[in-house]
């Protein structure tokens, strides 16, 4: 458990950091956004992000299937 709040911390120092540099350099946001800007676009965009999730997912295990079945076939030299 301490370890999990060990990283925990230090994920939110970094993003604390990263706000901070965002903030003192004024870099435009196109060039890096802050951490407040992403999670603003990730709630605005949630149902969009969901949708291609599931798409990519099921790519996924469509690959993993194919490539699952052609690794077997290639192993047991029936192509």
């Amino acid at each position: 458990m301490r370890r999990v709040v060990e990283i925990a911390g230090l994920a939110c120092l970094a993003i604390a950091l990263w706000q901070a540099l965002v903030w003192a350099t004024g870099v435009p946001p196109f060039i890096l956004p802050g951490p407040l800007r992403v999670a603003e676009a990730l709630i605005e965009s949630r149902v969009t992000l969901a949708e291609n999730a599931a798409v990519t997912g099921a790519e996924v295990l469509a690959g993993i299937v194919i490539g699952s079945a052609l690794g077997a076939a290639t192993a047991l030299q029936l192509m």
